[in-house]
């Protein structure tokens, strides 16, 4: 062995004489002398590159996990060729020394030679060949001997050194054995290969390791691993977040301390194909969670070996469906087209108590847009993020309502689901319900709204266990609920329950200049919509005050019907006018007025349109002595109608009394 050293040296004193190199030389350190030398390489005392603390930490945490894979393999290693004065070194692709290990009599033969320290860069360019930087050349195992190495203070050492590669091929750094000539290992270049593939295929393992775990930490379901024995091994981040734990409080323990269904825990023994179960109830420290789980097996040799459990929120899938299913609130309170005082009023109450948790029941006639105050408010409140589910209640058929409010459980009844079903009131959870036509609901339903009203809790129909809610209600009726009361058609204790905030919508025939406003908005938007012609149509100053002056008994609702009617009736009129609406819910009165002229119409018509001055409505009044039934009669309408026109013509019917001392109350 002493031979091969001293014919090294020959060959390389030769180099240094002659600058020519001697056919005994291996090509791969020709090659590299050649290099060297052409970069001028100090031979005697070349300068290595040594990183600073700084750039040092940030090299060892970009290449963390090659040290902790490569650390484990480089001990034991060690451990085997300790006796014979070696020291094994860990590189990077760059060639820096990311971690070395020798024995004190080494490191003392080499202390003070700053290419043997943490840090340093053993690069071809910087300090000569060298088994580092030749091995990653060569993509190889490389062995340098003694003075094949170039620079003069590395020929008392041999190099052992093979590349070490990514799951890609990629080479990714270099392990490295030195150590004296006079006691270095024979077998050390196959050793440091076998290490250096056996750090490879850690690596793999380690990368594949932290491609689970950040698979199992980026899963928005909840995963809980079972062995054979149903008892829990492993699971993710998100069961944490999930039940309000420390996840790893569950692992050792049996499925059974979640999860208490035993018809479940039968199914999961037995598992060999992967199936679903669309609910079940997880406990833990006496909290209910309700999960949609998917139960996937995992067999090996026709025996069950583990269970991946994959848990979802069931108010996370209803979430879901709330958002396919378009449960939003679609209205805000800007999209409310009004200039009456009293409705300004009302939303301005309306927007004060939407943060509140209050329920808030709102009456009207049917068409004044209930429903849109209802959107409204939810938006308007903490929960605009939430669901807001509509409900019409009239429409629901009697033996429905309450498994649609209140959903039921598998089985509860012939033709329910296997699955079971949540209620109307578990997808709003966390949002609103708006209960329109709540005058609607069957007695022993009001019953059940009431506990859940007052408890906040909710029971499927068959289920056993109660669910905690967090809605709130917005109730809506066309009804008079306390005449509904005394027919024993609606519970007292329910009213009472509802009507914590109450706002009437006023009907559109009292909102002091809406109509002209509404009708205009109604036209502008069909406009601007779809069947919109390319020249905008407006309605005349006469078709208006045709609009004013009906009752409109539908309110908003048939108001808007009757100009969508008389837009498309109109043809290829800019204007909309009066005989454009003889088609719609406005009525004969106004076909009459149209068409045939006043002389025609009935002498009700005659008298609105022709009687519509202030001082003439007050004289017949005067001489009614202010009596509202003898002054309709000589109109020849009825008193509701002179009303109408008393409210437009803004006469206060109490003080022409008061003045003329006549006090009366009509019957």
């Amino acid at each position: 062995m002493q031979g091969i050293f001293a014919q090294k040296k020959v060959l390389w004193d030769h180099f240094q004489r002659t600058g020519k190199i001697l056919p005994e030389v291996r090509p791969m350190i020709a090659a590299s002398w050649l290099r060297c030398q052409k970069l001028q390489i100090d031979v005697q005392s070349p300068v290595p590159q040594i990183l600073s603390d700084s750039e040092f930490k940030e090299i060892g945490q970009k290449n963390q996990a090659l040290i902790d894979v490569s650390k484990p393999c480089i001990d034991n290693l060690y451990t085997l060729v300790e006796d014979s004065n070696n020291m094994i070194t860990l590189h990077d692709r760059a060639g820096h020394m990311l971690y070395y290990i020798c024995c004190e009599e080494y490191y003392n033969q080499v202390n003070g030679n700053n290419h043997f320290c943490l840090g340093v860069r053993w690069e071809e360019s910087t300090i000569g060949t060298n088994g580092v930087s030749l091995c990653m050349l060569e993509d190889a195992p490389i062995q340098v001997y003694g003075a094949e190495h170039y620079c003069f203070r590395q020929h008392p050492h041999t190099c052992s050194a093979a590349p070490i590669h990514d799951n890609d091929g990629n080479i990714i750094g270099c392990l490295n054995m030195s150590g004296r000539n006079t006691t270095s290992n024979l077998h050390a270049l196959g050793m440091i290969a076998a290490a250096a593939y056996a750090i490879e295929n850690l690596y793999a393992l380690y990368n594949s390791y932290n491609l689970i775990n950040s698979t199992f930490s980026m899963i928005f379901e909840g995963l809980i691993v079972l062995n054979s024995a149903l008892k829990i091994v492993r699971t993710s981040k998100r069961i944490s977040k999930m039940f309000l734990i420390n996840a790893n409080e569950l692992v050792g323990q049996h499925i059974s301390f979640i999860l208490p269904s035993r018809d479940f825990q039968t199914k999961l023994a037995n598992a060999h194909y992967p199936f679903s179960d669309m609910e079940q109830d997880f406990v833990f420290n006496d909290k209910l969670v309700s999960c949609n789980v998917s139960v996937t097996p995992i067999i090996s040799k026709d025996m069950l070996s583990g269970i991946i459990l994959l848990l979802r929120k069931t108010e996370e899938i209803n979430k879901i469906a709330n958002e396919v299913s378009g449960n939003k609130a679609r209205y805000t309170f800007n999209s409310i087209i009004t200039q009456d005082q009293d409705m300004c009023r009302i939303m301005r109450t309306m927007k004060d108590v939407a943060s509140t948790q209050c329920t808030i029941l709102i009456e009207g006639e049917s068409g004044t847009g209930k429903e849109l105050f209802a959107h409204a408010i939810h938006n308007s409140s903490n929960r605009v993020k939430g669901p807001f589910i509509a409900v019409n209640c009239a429409s629901l058929p009697h033996s429905l309502v309450e498994s649609e409010l209140f959903g039921y459980e598998r089985g509860a009844f012939t033709g329910a689901l296997n699955t079971g079903n949540p209620g109307k009131f578990e997808l709003a959870n966390g949002g609103t319900i708006f209960l329109d036509e709540i005058g609607e609901l069957p007695l022993e339903i009001q019953a059940k709204l009431l506990r859940v009203l007052d408890t906040h809790r909710i029971s499927r129909i068959g289920g056993k266990t109660e669910k905690e809610l967090n809605v709130r209600v917005i109730a809506a009726t066309n009804r008079n609920l306390l005449k509904e009361i005394e027919n024993y058609r609606f519970r007292a204790d329910l009213y009472y329950r509802i009507n914590v905030l109450t706002f009437f919508i006023p009907p559109l025939r009292s909102r002091k200049g809406d109509i002209p406003l509404l009708a205009e908005y109604f036209i502008q938007g069909l406009n601007h919509g779809p069947d919109g012609l390319p020249t905008p149509k407006r309605i005349s100053p006469a078709c208006i005050n045709c609009l004013d002056g009906y009752d409109w008994p539908g309110n908003v609702r048939e108001l808007q019907n009757a100009m969508i009617c008389a837009y498309y009736c109109s043809g290829g009129s800019r204007t909309i006018e009066v005989e454009h609406l003889s088609q719609n819910a406005v009525g004969n009165r106004i076909r009459q007025f149209t068409l045939s002229g006043p002389e025609s119409i009935s002498q009700e018509a005659k008298n609105e349109y022709t009687l519509d001055q202030r001082e003439n409505l007050i004289r017949i009044l005067k001489e009614a002595d202010y009596n509202v039934a003898v002054a309709a009669a000589t109109l020849k309408i009825n008193r509701a109608t002179l009303y109408r026109r008393l409210d437009r013509f803004r006469i206060n019917l109490k003080d022409y009394r008061r003045q003329s001392n006549v006090i009366r109350e009509d019957s």
